[in-house]
This record gives C-alpha cells, sequence and structure tokens, in this order.
C-alpha cells in the first residue's frame, strides 16, 4: 500500500509537476527517499492549499479509519528511537522523547536493525501499526548514548516536532506562547503591527524590549537562568542575522499569538503599493504584494491584518482579479497558497 501511496503522490498526474519542482528546489533535482516522504506527508500544493495525502485521503476508497490515519502524516514522529526487538515481521522501538513504545511494520528477510540500537528516525501511523517514514539513521549502542542530551537538544531545537507526540510537552509550550503573546502586547501598548523604517532600529527596539521583559522577573529567577545557561552578560543575547540587520527597505512585524514575531522585509514597497492612488505599481511593489501572499513563512493572520490596514484593492491588480468578485477571493488566494495553515501547527517557541 505504502508504494501505491508513493506512486500517486509523486508521479500521478495531479501532484507530478510538483513534486519536481519540490526536488529542483530541496534535492538538486536528485530523487531521495527523504525527500520523497517529506514532499509527500509534508508538502502543501497549490490545488487549494492541499497536500498529497489529503487529496488521497478524499478520493481513494478507502475507510474512515484508514483517511484518518492518511491525513495524519504531515505530522510525522521524528525522533531518536530504542530498538527493543526485532523480527522479519515488525520490530518494537521506544521514542525516548515521549517514552511511548510503536510496534513498526518492516516485512524484511534481512532487516539492519538490531535490539539496543538507536535509531532516529519518522514513523507515521497506518492500521493500528506503524511504518518508517524516509530514511533512518543509526546514532549507535542506546547504552552509550547520553539520551537526556538527545532529550534537551530535540525539546530546545525542534520544539514544534516534539508537540506533535508530546501532549505535556504542547501544553507548556502552548502556555508560554500564551504568556509571551501578553508580554509582547503589553510593551507595544496593544499595536500588535509595528513597521521599521530599517533592521537597526528593529534590532533597537527589541533590544529594549528584551531588557524589558528581563527586569520583569525577580532576582531569584534571573540568577536561576544565568546559571542555568551560562549568561555571560547577565541576561540573554539577542542575535539577528546580517541580512536583517543590514535590510533599509522596511521590515514590518506582526505579532502573531499563534506563531509570535513574524517578519517581512521590504516592508516599504508592500504598503507603497498597497496604498498607491490612480498609477501603475512598480515592479518592486508588484514583487512584493506577490511575495507577500506567495510566502508560506507568513500567516494568513499576517495578511489580513496588514490588508485591513493598507487596502487590498491592488492585490486584485497583481492577481488580475477583475468584475464582480464574491466575497472570499482573499481566503482564495490564502488557502491556495499557505495550506500549512489549515493544518495543526504549533508556536515556534523552543524550552531551553
Amino acid at each position: 500500500m505504502k508504494r501505491k501511496l508513493v506512486w500517486l503522490g509523486s508521479q500521478s498526474y495531479l501532484f507530478r509537476l510538483f513534486f519536481a519542482r519540490y526536488m529542483k528546489e530541496q534535492a538538486r533535482g536528485k530523487i531521495s527517499i527523504a525527500h520523497t516522504d517529506a514532499f509527500i506527508c509534508q508538502e502543501c500544493t497549490e490545488w487549494s492549499g492541499l497536500g498529497a495525502i489529503d487529496v488521497l485521503a478524499g478520493v481513494l476508497d478507502i475507510s474512515d479509519d484508514d483517511r484518518k490515519d492518511l491525513r495524519s502524516w504531515y505530522e510525522r514522529h521524528v525522533a531518536p528511537y530504542k530498538i527493543l526487538s526485532v523480527n522479519n515481521k515488525t520490530l518494537e522501538a521506544l521514542n525516548v522523547i515521549n517514552d511511548q513504545p510503536y510496534r513498526v511494520r518492516i516485512n524484511m528477510k534481512n532487516p539492519p536493525f538490531k535490539r539496543g540500537q538507536l535509531v532516529f528516525g519518522s514513523l507515521v501511523p497506518w492500521r493500528g501499526e506503524w511504518y518508517w517514514s524516509g530514511e533512518q539513521r543509526l546514532l549507535g549502542d542506546s547504552s552509550k548514548v547520553d539520551v537526556e542530551q538527545l532529550k534537551r537538544s530535540m525539546k530546545r531545537n525542534s520544539s514544534a516536532v516534539v508537540c506533535r507526540y508530546s501532549k505535556e510537552h504542547e501544553t507548556k509550550v502552548r502556555q508560554l506562547a500564551a504568556k509571551q503573546y501578553d508580554l509582547m502586547m503589553k510593551y507595544h501598548e496593544g499595536n500588535d503591527l509595528a513597521w521599521y523604517p530599517d533592521g537597526l532600529s528593529m534590532a533597537a527596539d527589541w533590544e529594549k524590549e528584551t531588557r524589558w521583559q528581563w527586569e520583569l522577573r525577580s532576582p531569584r529567577e534571573i540568577d536561576e537562568v544565568v546559571q542555568k545557561h551560562h549568561l555571560e552578560k547577565g541576561r540573554p543575547e539577542m542575535n539577528l542575522p546580517k541580512d536583517l540587520l543590514e535590510h533599509k527597505d522596511g521590515i514590518g512585524v506582526f505579532i502573531n499569538p499563534d506563531e509570535g514575531k513574524e517578519i517581512m522585509t521590504s516592508f516599504n514597497a508592500l504598503v507603497e503599493g498597497l496604498q498607491r492612488k490612480g498609477e501603475a505599481l512598480t515592479e518592486d511593489q508588484e514583487d512584493a504584494i506577490r511575495g507577500f501572499i506567495f510566502s508560506d513563512n507568513l500567516s494568513p493572520r499576517f495578511v489580513k491584518r496588514v490588508l485591513e490596514q493598507y487596502g487590498s484593492e491592488f492585490v486584485k491588480a497583481v492577481f488580475v482579479l477583475q468584475g464582480d468578485l464574491p466575497d472570499y477571493w482573499l481566503d482564495y488566494l490564502i488557502r491556495r497558497y499557505k495550506g500549512r495553515y489549515f493544518r495543526k501547527y504549533y508556536p515556534s517557541i523552543s524550552l531551553a
């Protein structure tokens, strides 16, 4: 069944062009198991923002339970797994992050897995069992690996992934996100959209905000954080990419209750284009408006907030939407190009 789904999700008429483009961008045109499974499970297409698994779940003659399993594959359980037992048909593995066991169907004459190994990989559910998705990487003998360090690393560097299979971690992350949102809104006096002239101005304001939040903590809490994270300057340092700091064409920052701070560069061109009065758009303005809609790194909330403030008529012009349009024209564009936001997603916050 997995082979059929892989072919349908990558080589069938509906998806082969999207798949080829994805491989060109992500794998330099080479076909790999990891990238193939990533496309099928994770990628959203321009078919109304639906992924291969969404469309296939809707059109294949399968049971409701199978449909539910297939649609869940975008939340692959990516983790280090300790192999507990193995035979030619199945293996038992323990997810060392959430301490939960998984029965994995392999059907291999000579399985490469051995009891006691630690394997990093992704699992997806199907009919009461689990299947490997993508490639697996051997981490060595589990008794010789610092599992606690692995846990800390996953929660710090791949927090959203851990949320997929750890309800406890997800709860903590969402609570922290809500707290951070309240603090950010308090600092910005209830304004969730900021427009900075350049990267340095943004960095200076963020530095001020970070210092303000830091000083709200009690001396005891500050001391605990400093000791835990070995903060040489006695407080967190802010590191921003050089190209962002040097950007001079305006930066828009939206405080999203679900995503934290979202950043858009070339914000000057975007706003100037949206507010254009009776004149043709410049190439930069067209590119900014088009990129604003195309980018899957900018949420529907961000888009609607900006268009609410600066207008949306020139979005219609850029996308050649004419005549008496239905009320949902913007929702259509957003659904088409920002499909991942219509799946379950998690705050971009790490628990150190």
